[in-house]
């Protein structure tokens, strides 16, 4: 919530999950980092979204000869915003909980905004909204970089663990074992 006479972010966590009860308003200073991060991310997205409609609408506005608009007569829900978002490592700084979490309230938030993440983590794979596509990119000399589309993850990943995704062909650490680990010794 922003409290524009105070100048205050407000934030509000559901007590839970029927989310029907919240606990007490929380400063956006007094947040942990990880969430203060979900907030400046979910309001960078939404300044920029908004702004870019709103010099879209002005410059059509002019080209039809009609009188441009102040800013303030256009307020966009979230809902109401449209584009492309790109994310670099979206899972950075975030508990395990969050990281899962945010891709699939993102999307909800900002339902006609497609996004594109990457990660280090295969937490928010299992946390991608249903017909999200997977991607691998590799470098190499020979062949340059390589997009290749992860179709059989895409497939089951509703069906995975952590574990499984990080030791799918996606993280290419399928025989990821401890450097402690004595080979004559089982797992």
């Amino acid at each position: 919530e922003l409290d524009k006479k105070r100048r205050k972010i407000l934030y509000y966590e559901k007590a839970d999950r029927e989310q029907t009860e919240t606990f007490e308003p929380i400063g956006y200073e007094h947040l942990a980092s990880g969430i203060r991060s979900i907030v400046a991310m979910a309001g960078d997205i939404y300044l920029r979204l908004s702004d870019a409609q709103i010099k879209r609408l002005n410059s059509l506005l002019k080209k039809t000869g009609l009188e441009k608009s102040s800013d303030d007569d256009f307020i966009y829900a979230p809902n109401e915003l449209f584009g492309i978002v790109i994310i670099d490592e979206l899972d950075l700084h975030l508990h395990p909980k969050w990281q899962r979490e945010l891709p699939g309230l993102l999307s909800k938030v900002f339902p006609n905004v497609q996004f594109v993440a990457s990660t280090h983590s295969p937490i928010p794979l299992l946390g991608a909204p249903p017909h999200s596509v997977f991607l691998r990119v590799d470098r190499s000399i020979e062949n340059g970089i390589e997009v290749k589309r992860l179709t059989a993850l895409e497939k089951n990943i509703s069906n995975l663990l952590p574990n499984s995704v990080l030791t799918s062909p996606i993280f290419d650490l399928e025989h990821i074992f401890p450097i402690t680990h004595d080979r004559d010794e089982p797992i």
